[in-house]
């Protein structure tokens, strides 16, 4: 969903917007996209775009990509290799890239 939205945001802006979403923020904060464990089968698409249209989502990247405000933050593992509740980090209301200048809350984009 996270990727979605940052392709429907460039088109919306004519381009002028160009960047990777948070999907960290949408695994990790939507509760309701999840739910339970969900998101592991593909997870809530209409809780996953209410979520971004009422909160917004920050920008973000692939795991170790220093990209965006909050790029993933657990390695990737190969399907059923993984140890149960590993897939994601606890939900933070703040930048996780040190390497980012700039503010959460004034890097949030919503959906209309």
């Amino acid at each position: 969903m996270a990727s979605c939205f940052a392709d429907r945001l460039c088109v919306a802006s004519r381009g002028t917007v160009n960047r990777n979403m948070s999907t960290e923020e949408l695994v990790t904060c939507c509760g309701q996209c999840t739910n339970g464990g969900d998101g592991c089968q593909g997870g809530y698409l209409d809780s996953a775009l209410e979520y971004v249209y009422k909160n917004g989502i920050v920008t973000g990247g692939d795991y170790k990509s220093k990209e965006g405000c909050k790029p993933y933050s657990v390695a990737p593992c190969k399907i059923n290799d993984c140890a149960p509740f590993t897939m994601a980090a606890a939900c933070r209301s703040e930048c996780t890239n040190s390497k980012y200048i700039g503010e959460y809350e004034k890097d949030r984009y919503f959906g209309e």
